[in-house]
């Protein structure tokens, strides 16, 4: 009898082990899969900030004022921060030199980078920029713009610390760095550089197509994020050494 009731519980034994050897493999695979999943969705969280820090580095080194509306912008701002947008795009290297080794840009990719950035919406008014001195002077002749090759310093550039998506539209909380200068460079207790922003702004983006371009800016005033007020605006000078400058028409590096 015993020896019917030892061979009845073998008989069970190899289906059970072979349902746990199954859901022990399906554990596996699922545990595999999220942590694909969450490696992959780092992956491209992170490829999209620096996407968004590249695309929004023509508008922070401005330090614009908050506004809801591109199209209420000053024309000043605007022309500035498209005109960098070209010196600092794919585009840059197709264009010529003056006589005066200014480079020569087209009102209307001046015009197609305002629309990218700032939405359909923005119609800028074509016209000098800038001091006598390092004027960004508007050729009505050939429609196009002459820029010094100079060097902006000073600038703070976009850390984007979160993206929060919806339907139609994303937030980005945008940190601004600061320019490091020897006497401002900080290290972690791994003694990697650590730079941190000095403000942090709200920048709302919504889509046109596949495409977000930036509506609205607004001051971050939570008591949670560190830092405090920061001047970011940019001064030109000559192009001369710093600690850190751009210079038009130099390749960009991601940040």
């Amino acid at each position: 009898m015993s020896t019917e009731k030892t061979h009845a519980r073998n008989r069970y034994a190899a289906p059970i082990g072979l349902v746990f050897i199954l859901l022990c493999l399906i554990g596996l695979a699922t545990v595999f899969m999220w942590c694909y999943n969450l490696t992959r969705d780092l992956a491209d969280n992170t490829a999209q900030k620096t996407k968004f820090e590249q695309m929004l580095l023509p508008v922070v080194m401005f330090d614009p004022p908050d506004f809801s509306d591109p199209t209420t912008c000053d024309n000043e701002f605007l022309l500035q921060s498209s005109l960098w947008a070209c010196m600092l795009g794919e585009r840059r290297g197709s264009y010529e030199y003056d006589e005066y080794g200014r480079l020569i840009i087209p009102a209307a990719d001046v015009d197609a980078q305002a629309a990218s950035l700032f939405g359909p919406g923005v119609k800028l008014e074509h016209r000098t920029i800038g001091d006598m001195e390092n004027a960004y002077q508007y050729d009505s002749e050939i429609t196009s713009y002459h820029v010094p090759i100079i060097a902006m310093t000073g600038f703070a550039t976009p850390r984007v610390e979160k993206i929060t998506a919806k339907q139609e539209s994303c937030e980005l909380t945008v940190g601004y760095v600061p320019p490091t200068t020897v006497l401002s460079i900080n290290y972690d207790s791994k003694g990697n550089l650590e730079e941190s922003p000095s403000k942090y702004m709200l920048y709302e983006l919504r889509k046109n197509g596949k495409e977000f371009y930036l509506y609205a800016v607004s001051t971050i005033t939570s008591s949670n994020l560190p830092g405090t007020e920061f001047n970011a605006g940019g001064k030109v000078d000559g192009l001369l050494p710093a600690d850190n400058q751009l210079q038009a028409g130099s390749p960009i590096e991601s940040p």
